[in-house]
């Protein structure tokens, strides 16, 4: 699966979810991700986004253009 998720610790006390995802992911253009190009992602929200087959993100109901 492409979207590996790891967690990160955040100053040794919580833990936040951070996965490699692409610009093709909607997530990327969300208010709510940190988008990393080329390293680690995260979500303010969880990830609650549903992944395809091929490991995309492709619908999100917490979806809010960042733009």
């Amino acid at each position: 699966m492409r979207a590996n998720t790891v967690l990160l610790a955040r100053a040794g006390i919580q833990s936040v979810q951070a996965r490699s995802i692409s610009d093709d992911d909607v997530c990327s253009g969300c208010a709510h991700c940190a988008f990393e190009p080329g390293s680690l992602s995260t979500c303010s929200v969880g990830w609650p986004g549903s992944v395809d087959a091929d490991g995309y993100v492709q619908e999100c109901s917490a979806l809010q253009s960042a733009e």
